[in-house]
């Protein structure tokens, strides 16, 4: 069974059941569409609502993009599996012959790149929607801003997670070049995306504190 298809309870156990997968990078990826399924909410709520006119077209694009992206995540869910349970079944390969171990050792490196290259996406998303949560947080219904930030959250998560695994799993390539390219674009998206994530939970948190100081008899 596909893991979007199942219960939330029957996740969680599979999860936990100490399986091969699903693993981090399946939580990571759901944690992406989770978040992005929030930045969506607020758009939806905002757009109903009629004191928010001027902000519709923001609204009607990230609900519109916070779509797709949610569907990506999950699509990226169940590739994070197969491309883990394709690098494991390398492992049967036979090896009696030379020609033999270069086919294993190909097929290895191959589906390990699949490995690499799931998560490395997953960033990639991540890159695109943190700028939509970020501004549905700042544009949105106040009484839903919170939803927003809950999904800035969530992608943090995202973001650290799938820069390590992708950072991890290039320990079992020999191709240099394509390690080096991964490392880099992985690091610096993370660094960027957890920078602006700091700078929009900071400036959220001070306005929520001072707003709850003004309140105070």
């Amino acid at each position: 069974m596909r893991l979007q298809h199942m219960t939330v309870a029957s996740f969680v156990d599979q999860l936990s059941a100490g399986t091969s997968s699903p693993g981090g990078g399946s939580v990571a990826a759901l944690c992406g569409a989770l978040a992005s399924a929030l930045g969506g909410l607020v758009a939806r709520l905002t757009r109903s609502k009629e004191g928010y006119n001027h902000v519709w077209p923001d609204m009607e694009h990230i609900r519109d993009k916070t779509t797709v992206f949610a569907e990506r995540f999950l699509y990226l869910m169940e590739e994070d599996v197969q491309a883990y349970a394709s690098f494991l079944e390398t492992g049967h390969l036979p090896t009696e012959t030379p020609e033999e171990e270069d086919i294993r050792d190909h097929f290895r490196e191959q589906t390990m790149k699949k490995a690499v290259v799931v998560p490395l996406e997953v960033l990639r998303c991540c890159r695109d929607v943190v700028p939509l949560l970020r501004d549905v947080a700042a544009l949105g219904c106040r009484v839903a801003v919170n939803d927003a930030i809950t999904g800035l959250a969530l992608i943090r998560g995202t973001v650290v997670s799938s820069c390590l695994t992708a950072i991890t799993n290039l320990a079992l390539l020999s191709d240099e070049e394509f390690c080096a390219s991964v490392r880099d674009e992985a690091l610096s998206l993370m660094y960027d995306l957890n920078m602006e994530i700091d700078r929009t939970l900071e400036n959220y948190l001070k306005a929520l504190v001072g707003h709850s100081q003004e309140t105070l008899p």
